[in-house]
């Protein structure tokens, strides 16, 4: 008994040790701003492809021919710039005079697409950023000028060497 009381009081007498505070990834972090991982949904198909051009998937256009409906906005966010791993439950928003529309990056298959077949009224030009706490929110550099621009992954866009992404 008397081993185990001075067992006790030698332990209880050891401060506590602390190793400081582990932010939840979830939560920003202090002065940044970004959206908490949202619930990701099917992100459907192909991540990285251009979904809406001629011959693809998607009509250019509401009424043009392609085997899935007219898509208005469709893309994949990265990761890192290297494209090597596409990134669900990041946060898309797409703002515009009057208005603004988030999307949230996919599962697999399709793991980071973000689309929409509805978005409507939008004036351009528009703005786009990317964001996925605890890292800040990312700009796009560019406003986009038209409707076109919506498709983030045409030629000359968002690209094999130029990806979408929430790392710097």
């Amino acid at each position: 008994m008397t081993r185990f009381t001075l067992l006790s009081l030698a332990l209880a007498s050891i401060p506590a040790c602390t190793v400081g505070n582990i932010p939840d990834s979830d939560e920003p972090p202090a002065g940044v701003v970004c959206d908490k991982k949202a619930q990701a949904v099917d992100g459907n198909h192909f991540e990285g492809m251009s979904c809406a051009t001629a011959g693809a998937c998607h009509p250019l256009t509401d009424g043009g021919a392609g085997a899935g409906p007219f898509l208005q906005l469709s893309g994949t966010v990265y990761a890192k710039s290297d494209g090597a791993e596409p990134t669900e439950g990041a946060t898309v928003t797409l703002t515009w005079n009057g208005g603004s529309k988030k999307f949230v990056t996919g599962t697999a298959p399709g793991k980071g697409n973000f689309f929409d077949y509805t978005v409507t009224g939008i004036t351009f030009p528009a703005t786009v950023k990317v964001s996925l706490c605890p890292d800040p929110e990312l700009a796009m550099n560019t406003p986009l000028a038209n409707a076109g621009d919506l498709n983030c992954s045409k030629g000359g866009c968002h690209n094999q060497s130029l990806r979408i992404f929430i790392k710097q």
